[in-house]
């Protein structure tokens, strides 16, 4: 398991359309930590989203500013920091994804606890030239992908149910598990 600090970054946070009139906020650092207790209490967020949502253009803006911020403090601040994961809504990892990649239509798989990996070269500093070594890679998932969302639809595509039932003859179902400490590449641990 790892042991590091969880740095709330609220700039990762979900994408709210302009379409609602309401919008959540996240909830303190304070309060996480009665949850997480390795929250920190020091971490100081990049961005904090709009509470009157966001356009496509702004999340992907967001993204890219938020990215090139985390990426530059690791470099000037914690140059032995080798490897950043974050936790998103699909909106956001897609937005992520396309801003590390440098193409705003690239297609980024995002289903439910689906893993990407990015990789840097050395030689590029910032965010744009970014390899996407693993596009939403889901094999340690009982189902595989599920609930899988984009941009185009606007909606989700659910796991056939009715298929997957007929797969398993009981309800126990073995998840195998990914150690962390082995990069995830091409779909494989």
């Amino acid at each position: 398991m790892l042991k590091v600090d969880i740095l709330p970054e609220n700039g990762v946070g979900e994408w709210y359309g302009r379409t609602r009139k309401t919008h959540p906020r996240a909830a303190s650092k304070e309060i996480l930590k009665s949850f997480f207790p390795r929250v920190s209490l020091d971490y100081e967020p990049i961005a904090v989203p709009s509470t009157d949502g966001e356009t496509v253009q702004e999340l992907h803006e967001r993204a890219k500013s938020v990215l090139a911020a985390m990426i530059m403090d690791c470099n000037e601040n914690h140059p032995t920091i080798t490897t950043i994961v974050i936790c998103a809504h699909a909106a956001t990892i897609i937005a992520l994804g396309r801003a590390l990649v440098g193409d705003e239509s690239y297609e980024v798989r995002t289903g439910t606890c689906s893993i990407s990996v990015y990789d840097a070269d050395p030689s590029e500093n910032g965010i744009g030239k970014w390899k996407c070594l693993s596009n939403g890679y889901t094999s340690h998932l009982a189902c595989g992908e599920e609930r899988h969302w984009s941009f185009d639809t606007g909606e989700y595509d659910f796991l056939d149910v009715q298929a997957y039932q007929e797969r398993n003859d009981s309800h126990h179902v073995t998840i195998t598990s990914i150690s962390v400490s082995e990069p995830v590449v091409d779909g494989k641990v």
